[in-house]
């Protein structure tokens, strides 16, 4: 399973590359960027449920109007969490899971200029997030247990962009349609766009 998901995220990157080289020769008519960024952040369940997540992702950026400040992004991100339950007493009993998913965002952005090549950039958007692997290291109580098999989220965030290369602070929401507690995430990311 892993590695047909693998070979689909180099065939979906190989063909974003070639429409890209195509597209770089037809004028300008339809100028489509590659957005590849990775970053770390904080994850939180719930009161004591907190932990680290970690992304990549790469995304192709099409532009929606002739001056492209507004753009949507689709693409994959690679994303693992590492949650850790702080709500025991003792630090051995502390539980402590970590999660891989495969996420497939649409997000929309607006660029607005603020200096010559400067820009900040406003996202907002939706995402399917599907689970690779899971791995708990302690037994944990099933109320506790977050499944994530198939799921969506919600996320916003801003960047500030300079010539190709900018960082982000985004803000997501991924929703568990099994379980009922979401997962709130917090993220910094470095990107480099082509």
């Amino acid at each position: 399973m892993k590695t047909r998901i693998t070979l689909l995220l180099i065939i979906l990157l190989v063909f974003m590359a070639e429409v890209k080289s195509q597209n770089s020769t037809s004028e300008n008519k339809f100028d489509m960027k590659l957005n590849i960024k990775a970053g770390i952040g904080a994850a939180l369940t719930n009161y004591t449920d907190v932990g680290i997540t970690s992304f990549v992702t790469a995304t192709a950026e099409l532009p929606l109007t002739k001056n492209q400040r507004w753009n949507v992004n689709v693409g994959a991100r690679f994303r693992n969490d590492n949650i850790f339950d702080y709500g025991q007493v003792k630090l051995a009993d502390k539980a402590h899971y970590s999660a891989g998913r495969l996420e497939i965002p649409a997000i929309f952005s607006y660029d607005q200029p603020i200096y010559k090549n400067a820009f900040l950039r406003f996202n907002f958007g939706v995402y399917y997030s599907q689970l690779l692997f899971q791995t708990v290291e302690k037994e944990i109580s099933p109320s506790n247990i977050h499944q994530f098999i198939f799921d969506s989220g919600v996320e916003c965030g801003i960047s500030f962009m300079l010539n190709n290369f900018y960082i982000s602070l985004d803000y997501d929401i991924l929703i568990d349609m099994v379980y009922t507690g979401p997962i709130n995430n917090i993220r910094t990311g470095f990107g480099f766009r082509f």
